[in-house]
């Protein structure tokens, strides 16, 4: 019996580079967004609730491209050959899962820290 090697193709490796762009994407956009509003936040109460939106947001990005990464990875069978796929969907979920936990730290700061002093 001949043993079978299941390449993936282009499109599957640049939706999981896709994945990492797009969490690491989703982090820079609320560290920015949240940097710049967040003096706002002294003079105008509801811009806190835009803060909160701009986390689950990005959270809910961060996610998708957790699942993602996890599917691939799961999906894909360690087998020789395709050893460069199955890491870079493991890469993909930790760099996600990264992502996912600086934005929730990040967010926290919103509820935790007293915005005007």
């Amino acid at each position: 019996m001949s043993e079978q090697t299941h390449t993936p193709g282009r499109f599957a490796v640049f939706v999981l580079w896709s994945a990492v762009a797009i969490s690491i994407g989703a982090w820079m956009t609320h560290l920015s967004l949240s940097a710049a509003l967040v003096q706002q936040t002294c003079n105008h109460s509801n811009v806190r609730w835009t803060l909160h939106g701009l986390t689950v947001a990005t959270a809910l990005i961060c996610i998708a491209c957790i699942v993602i990464g996890v599917v691939q990875f799961r999906r894909s069978p360690a087998v020789p050959g395709n050893g460069s796929f199955h890491f870079l969907a493991g890469f993909t979920a930790v760099v996600a899962v990264t992502n996912l936990v600086l934005i929730l730290w990040e967010g926290s700061y919103v509820t935790f820290l007293p915005s005007c002093h």
